[in-house]
């Protein structure tokens, strides 16, 4: 199985995919650009009754993150048996980046 490849970003609430979202509150929606920069919708986080905006930009932000995070993962999976100092310098940039993403900044 293969997943929508990224970059993937999110759009503040206020695009309406769904006119009222749960509770009449828009969704937080995370895009897919693909080549021909036409945006293509790849999922919607909604504020629910207990979540608040903050907790629902920040789930947006981690989902938009996972093509970066994965791209880390198997970036460390296939070091596993040559870490030098430079690899693993390298290895915590690349999380770094992984973990900026996915916390919006």
């Amino acid at each position: 199985m293969k997943h929508t490849p990224g970059p993937w970003k999110v759009s503040a609430p206020g695009i309406e995919i769904s006119p009222n979202g749960y509770n009449g509150r828009p969704p937080w929606v995370i895009w897919h650009a693909d080549s021909n920069k036409s945006l293509s919708p790849i999922a919607m986080v909604e504020a629910w009754k207990d979540t608040g905006k903050d907790e629902s930009e920040a789930n947006a932000r981690l989902i938009a993150a996972t093509p970066m995070l994965m791209e880390t993962l198997k970036a460390i999976a296939d070091h596993e048996h040559c870490l030098t100092v430079y690899n693993v310098d390298g290895l915590r940039s690349l999380a770094r980046a992984a973990i900026r993403a996915a916390e919006g900044e």
